[in-house]
């Protein structure tokens, strides 16, 4: 039998529940513990979590090479390994950045020493699989790298845009956390800052835009 529904009185009378709004503040703890805030005072907040990614990790030098992971060509852009591949990218990434023998805007610009080095310490860390061929496996860490090192200036360039506009000397005083020399950080924000790099970098934005549909890079943060 189908349970009866309650009148229209009883309905009425009925006890009504209010959704209770959570309270953002913090218990305030009274006691003789050297750990609690004193009587009727609020203890302090705790710092806010920061957000995103974070710097990326180096792999740790392993002196032992067959304790150094294995890692293969997969295409002509990236490398693979049987455990946590997406620390290659992140690892070359931060060697890179590392290694910039002076301000340069590309990889390309990199002296054949900074490569040869770049190769040397991605080697004491990883190894290539013994059926890959050595040069193939250099093209593709180059590719990386290349790609690697222009994103991060161009992260680098818009967080601070973002937080400081173009205030070259707040640029200057502060450096990315991946900076190794502060002057090469400061080079690079001549550079950015200069009639020649602004010119480019608006043509460029005007060619990507030119078509009338605008291309996605970086995931899913468009051109505009």
């Amino acid at each position: 039998m189908a349970p009866q529904k309650k009148s229209r009185v009883a309905r009425s009378k009925a006890t009504k529940y209010t959704k209770r709004k959570r309270s953002a503040d913090l218990p305030i703890d009274v006691g003789d513990s050297l750990n609690a805030a004193p009587e009727g005072e609020i203890p302090p907040c705790q710092p806010k979590k920061k957000k995103g990614r974070g710097p990326g990790v180096i792999m740790p030098v392993k002196d032992d090479p067959s304790q150094r992971p294995e890692v293969w060509r997969v295409g002509q852009h990236e490398f693979s390994c049987a455990s946590n591949p997406r620390l290659i990218a992140a690892t070359i990434t931060r060697l890179a950045l590392r290694l910039m023998p002076a301000p340069l805007r590309s990889f390309h610009g990199f002296d054949d020493t900074s490569k040869k080095n770049l190769e040397i310490e991605f080697l004491e860390r990883y190894r290539y699989a013994e059926y890959e061929d050595i040069n193939r496996c250099r093209e593709v860490l180059e590719v990386i790298a290349c790609k690697r090192y222009c994103e991060e200036l161009g992260r680098a360039r818009h967080n601070r845009i973002k937080k400081y506009g173009w205030d070259i000397a707040a640029w200057k005083a502060n450096e990315p956390h991946w900076c190794v020399a502060p002057i090469h950080w400061r080079g690079l924000c001549d550079i950015f800052f200069s009639d020649a790099w602004q010119e480019v970098s608006r043509q460029n934005q005007q060619n990507r835009m030119a078509s009338g549909t605008v291309a996605h890079y970086a995931g899913s943060a468009s051109a505009h």
